[in-house]
């Protein structure tokens, strides 16, 4: 008895760490083919942006969602007008969502309605809240904020105005801001520049609340610093991007600051566009065609040495650790080549299961079918959002008494059908939703198609 007691005890002290991490899908994923930009947490609730207009359980969501980490998912209006969002933050109880459009690219959510009123004249890629909401992309004006010709990029909003930061960042060719985190109290800001309020930072600077200052030499080499992140237990700062030096030291795409000093973190093969550290280890995603040998899309450091992490079969633009799981959000498809996660995947041994799954096999596509009996033609009409962005696409499919598909039509919203020609009896329509997925027959028909069938009478 006592050494059943004792095997009991042990297994209980192993960490969490010693089980195996695995990839496990996210309910559906996002639909249709677009992507996963940026993860915020708020409130203890993960926000997800990007380019979509379908949250895993199925439900309307143009571009944003949120998630309770359960089965929860709350789509936040239509904030179609920005189309691929690429920042998120909270602010004095407003919703604040920055990204790339022709005229648009900040948008506010105050309760259920959006609000674009403030303006940027180009991308808003990176928000973080200081104290103040500070906002930075390749901006040159924003709201009545003008910077243009000498300085862009960042400022800071107080709630009334924007705010020039001692003048802002300016580059030789194009400057933008990438990345934003809180160190050691300062605002951290890093992208593409040379020039921060005047001083040679190159690539990275810090805001102390009142003035720029240079982080050692900076980082320098054929691109910038695309993101960052914080080692909250050893008190570091990592950096990571396209370069080949941090300071005065070599270092290759990725780089730590101590607060005072750079230095190198092995050798990556490739620079991440995202970086979180997760269960003491850094993980870093970038881009990548294919899932191959030689791809490293995602990888760990484990202070010692660099590790591929095998999955995403595209490129990897965010990276969020949310309720003890990482997440990962980008341009893949698919992990491993077999497994369908649509641009969001969970990668940890505690990954929620079945999200979105129930909730979405319960939602038919719900429409009717008139009249019924008919003669000569019906009109076969979806009841379901119909509301601005993008309109949903169905298949509509009808079947003889034989099992014979007699006809098929894609539409939007309502459309006629001839049945004149069909013969009489019991036909059976069936009405499919077809995001950029063909019609698949029900017998290979997988998670990605909500689908519903009526009957009609042809007299």
């Amino acid at each position: 008895m006592r050494k059943i007691v004792g095997i009991i005890v042990l297994a209980s002290l192993i960490p969490a760490c010693l089980f195996t991490q695995s990839w496990h899908k996210v309910g559906y994923g996002v639909l249709p083919g677009g992507d996963v930009q940026v993860f915020k947490i708020i409130n203890n609730e993960l926000y997800i942006g990007g380019a979509f207009y379908k949250a895993p359980d199925g439900s309307r969501a143009i571009d944003i969602v949120k998630w309770d980490g359960g089965t929860i998912w709350t789509g936040l209006g239509d904030s179609d007008i920005i189309s691929d969002i690429y920042s998120i933050e909270m602010y004095k109880g407003k919703l604040f969502v920055g990204g790339q459009h022709p005229t648009i690219n900040l948008e506010t959510l105050n309760g259920n309605q959006w609000d674009f009123t403030l303006t940027a004249n180009s991308g808003v890629l990176a928000m973080k809240y200081k104290n103040d909401l500070y906002l930075g992309g390749t901006f040159d004006k924003i709201g009545t904020l003008n910077m243009f010709p000498n300085w862009c990029c960042i400022a800071r909003y107080d709630g009334t105005n924007f705010n020039a930061m001692q003048g802002g960042l300016n580059n030789q060719s194009l400057p933008l801001v990438l990345s934003m985190v809180v160190y050691n109290g300062d605002l951290i800001v890093s992208g593409e520049f040379n020039n921060a309020g005047g001083k040679s930072c190159n690539n990275i600077a810090r805001w102390d609340g009142t003035q720029w200052q240079c982080m050692g030499n900076g980082i320098r080499g054929y691109n910038g610093v695309f993101a960052m992140t914080v080692d909250t237990i050893n008190n570091w700062l990592y950096a990571a991007g396209g370069f080949d030096s941090a300071g005065t030291v070599p270092a290759k795409n990725v780089a730590r600051w101590d607060g005072t000093n750079w230095s190198a973190v092995g050798t990556p093969l490739q620079g991440f566009g995202a970086l979180v550290m997760y269960k003491g280890e850094l993980y870093g995603g970038g881009g990548g065609i294919t899932n191959t040998s030689a791809d490293t899309i995602m990888s760990k450091w484990d202070g010692t040495q660099w590790t591929r992490i095998q999955g995403p079969n595209q490129g990897v633009n965010a990276l969020v650790v949310y309720k003890g799981n990482l997440y990962a959000g980008g341009y893949f498809d698919k992990i491993n080549d077999t497994m369908v996660v649509n641009y969001f995947a969970c990668y940890g041994d505690s990954c929620p299961q079945n999200v979105g799954v129930h909730e979405l096999q319960q939602q038919e596509v719900k429409f009717k079918v008139y009249p019924n009996p008919a003669k000569n033609n019906i009109i076969v009409e979806v009841e379901e959002w119909k509301g601005g962005g993008m309109e949903e696409e169905y298949t509509v499919r009808i079947t003889s008494p034989l099992g014979q598909k007699v006809a098929e039509k894609k539409f939007t919203k309502r459309t006629e059908v001839e049945v004149s020609g069909f013969g009489k009896g019991l036909f059976l329509v069936e009405v499919c939703e077809t995001p950029d997925i063909p019609l698949i027959p029900p017998s290979k028909r997988g998670t990605e198609v909500r689908c519903h069938t009526e009957k009609v009478v042809i007299q």
